[in-house]
């Protein structure tokens, strides 16, 4: 799915900040893969594809989940000739 896709879905869904209530989201252009170290010694780390969203008053960030966002906009936006999930 394109990332400008994602970026529109995550804008139309855009509140106050919860700390500062300013309107100053700064959303990150990438996709960032976030790596997880695992408490276990033989189990691998978890990986997340996330996009960064922060508040560019406070700072407040938050990571989005990728594969989340892409499932979520696959049921509500499906591909022409696919029904919806």
């Amino acid at each position: 799915m394109a990332t400008a896709y994602l970026h529109t879905l995550i804008q139309q869904k855009l509140k106050p900040c919860q700390l500062c209530q300013a309107n100053a989201w700064q959303l990150d252009p990438e996709i960032h893969l976030l790596k997880m170290p695992s408490p276990w010694k033989s189990a691998e780390p978890k990986r997340m594809r996330c996009m960064i969203l922060t508040c560019g008053q406070c700072g407040n960030t938050h990571f989005l989940n990728v594969d989340i966002l892409e499932k979520q906009a696959e049921q509500t936006h499906p591909t022409p000739g696919e029904a919806p999930a």
